[in-house]
């Protein structure tokens, strides 16, 4: 993660405040590589998240609640980290 947010995600990033409706973040270590699944990963947000800031908000974010998250239909899982 460390290295997409330095590479191209740093000119990108700044914009989600004006792009996004809600948006949350998540502090995680892990020893493992392995890529969570998507029941972990939702679980870990509801649990340890914090909402960040976006303009304008959501009705949801904007009362600093994070909404259940379902899966799209089609959605292509994440691959994993490659060195």
């Amino acid at each position: 993660m460390r290295g997409f947010r330095n590479a191209s995600a740093r000119e990108v990033m700044p914009k989600l405040v004006e792009w996004c409706s809600e948006a949350s973040t998540v502090h995680w270590e892990q020893e493992s590589r392995q890529l969570p699944d998507a029941e972990r990963a939702v679980r870990r947000m509801l649990e340890d998240g914090r909402l960040t800031g976006v303009r304008p908000p959501s009705e949801a974010q904007d009362a600093g609640e994070i909404p259940p998250v379902e899966r799209p239909r089609g959605e292509i899982p994440l691959s994993p980290v490659r060195d």
